[in-house]
């Protein structure tokens, strides 16, 4: 059975807590000395934590925005789940990866302050520097199709977007598909992996891997149109509730999350609003196409599908689909 240590039963109780706490009634509670409540509150300070003692008054966790740890993201969760925090690790996402190749289950949450190999979309880097952003990567497990998984992305997405609002007075915007601006610069990013069951035709297991710039002012050569939400928020309150709005989306609040996403992405639309097409083709550049037997298209952009509509029905394929097609770029003949 899992015990708790002394200081981690200190911690949990002070930051549970908005008055002084004496270290009488501390050791009380906990049926050790006032001596051994001391050395708690000293490897705490130690750990990074801020925590005002008073004689003959008690002690009290003082509010740092930027300090993140296990015990602060999980008094902010809703859903329970194991969370693990790294000062630095080299990337969230392969961290998850590790874990689930040594039978790791249930829900993970993996932070960290620093990473030094962080990974973006189409094997780019993401760029991580120490105490300037919240870097995490959560492990879900759907138990679906992939076509439903993939909506996962696009979820996160949202998530990030919620969190920001409820948090800040800030307004992001959703790049289609998943990329989130701020001031038009993109202030995030999203990677989502997936372990397949190829029997089932199931999702095992989901990562959806996030990076959020929080004050990083400075970026490396290369690193082009990024920016950051330049606000004082409670970081590991900030990570919770980007995971709460998640795991709410994950359980089934789907008609929310689609209302959500049309609209952010209405108000920063990837140049896909409504194409018409005469002669029944739809061509990729350079030389691929794909032939549609209608004399008339129009595209309507649904998330987590899309829409291909005629006179006769509609023929759905999923958002993942139509981001893969349109990669190259788009033009109608």
């Amino acid at each position: 059975m899992f015990t708790l240590a002394t200081k981690d039963k200190v911690l949990l109780k002070l930051l549970n807590s908005n008055e002084y706490l004496s270290g009488e009634r501390l050791a009380h509670e906990f049926d050790i000395s006032r001596a051994a409540v001391w050395k708690a509150i000293k490897a705490l300070e130690q750990e990074g934590y801020n925590i005002e003692g008073i004689p003959k008054i008690g002690y009290r966790l003082l509010a740092d925005n930027k300090l993140v740890t296990s015990q602060s993201i999980e008094t902010h969760l809703k859903h329970k789940m194991r969370v693990i925090h790294f000062d630095t690790v080299d990337s969230t996402n392969t961290y998850c990866k590790k874990l689930l190749a040594n039978g790791a289950e249930g829900e993970i949450l993996i932070t960290a302050n620093k990473q030094t190999a962080g990974r973006g979309r189409q094997g780019k880097s993401f760029y991580s520097p120490d105490k300037t952003g919240i870097y995490f990567s959560l492990v879900i497990h759907p138990d679906t199709s992939l076509q439903n998984a993939v909506t996962a992305t696009t979820a996160a997405a949202v998530a990030v977007c919620k969190a920001i609002e409820k948090m800040t007075v800030l307004k992001p915007k959703i790049k289609w598909v998943n990329d989130v601006y701020l001031d038009g610069k993109k202030i995030c990013g999203i990677l989502t992996e997936a372990t397949t069951n190829f029997e089932t035709g199931t999702v095992e297991s989901v990562i959806i891997g996030i990076g959020i710039n929080i004050s990083t002012t400075e970026f490396p050569d290369g690193v082009d149109g990024a920016g950051c939400l330049n606000v004082d928020i409670n970081r590991s309150e900030f990570i919770a509730e980007i995971v709460n709005e998640l795991m709410n989306i994950v359980a089934g609040d789907y008609a929310s999350f689609i209302d959500y996403y049309r609209m952010g992405v209405s108000a920063y639309r990837a140049g896909i609003k409504k194409l018409s097409l005469s002669g029944g083709f739809l061509y990729r550049q350079p030389s691929s196409f794909i032939p549609l037997m209608i004399v008339r298209l129009s595209i309507a952009l649904l998330a987590p599908y899309t829409y291909f509509r005629f006179s006769t029905g509609s023929i759905r394929i999923t958002a993942f689909d139509l981001a893969q097609f349109l990669g190259g770029g788009l033009s109608a003949y």
